[in-house]
């Protein structure tokens, strides 16, 4: 075991510095005032009091993410055809690598039964369903075929 050395605890170190410093900064604007939502019927007025538009938003975001919300691209996946792709995976990989721009993935209603992955080479790519007519995500994947780690059914590795 000549090639292992101690900078294995490099990373838990960077963990524990990048754990202490989120809890700060959380603290920082998290507070009592707004609480936990009871049910779904609040998300639309929570999110309306809450989330403000890009413009508003400018000055304190990420310049990669504001350059990205800039024009996105729309993929639209549909069982039926007639959308861009039939299956998620098809949409996914269809998006470059190292996109600089938002990619924002509609679902159309049904039951997409695919292990999807979105790889860490693949930036700002939202997944999209109508609350109206929500897909439905699936996988007949267990821990013992794939490994606990990948044995889900959205793997998302990407920011």
């Amino acid at each position: 075991m000549a090639g292992r050395t101690t900078c294995m605890v490099m990373p838990a170190t960077w963990f524990i510095i990048i754990t202490i410093f989120l809890a700060a900064c959380i603290d920082d604007v998290a507070d009592d005032s707004t609480p936990i939502l009871a049910d779904g019927s609040q998300v639309g007025s929570w999110f309306d009091n809450n989330v403000k538009p890009l413009a508003e938003c400018k000055g304190v975001l990420d310049a990669a993410l504001v350059t990205a919300e800039e024009g996105p691209k729309l993929i639209k996946v549909m069982k039926d055809g007639s959308g861009n792709f039939k299956t998620l995976t098809d949409a996914i990989n269809s998006i470059l690598e190292r996109n600089a721009k938002r990619v924002v993935v509609y679902i159309g209603g049904g039951m997409y039964n695919e292990k999807i992955k979105i790889p860490q080479n693949k930036p700002f790519v939202t997944l999209y369903g109508s609350p109206k007519n929500m897909p439905t995500l699936m996988f007949d994947g267990t821990a013992q075929k794939y490994g606990t780690v990948y044995s889900g059914t959205l793997t998302v590795e990407s920011d």
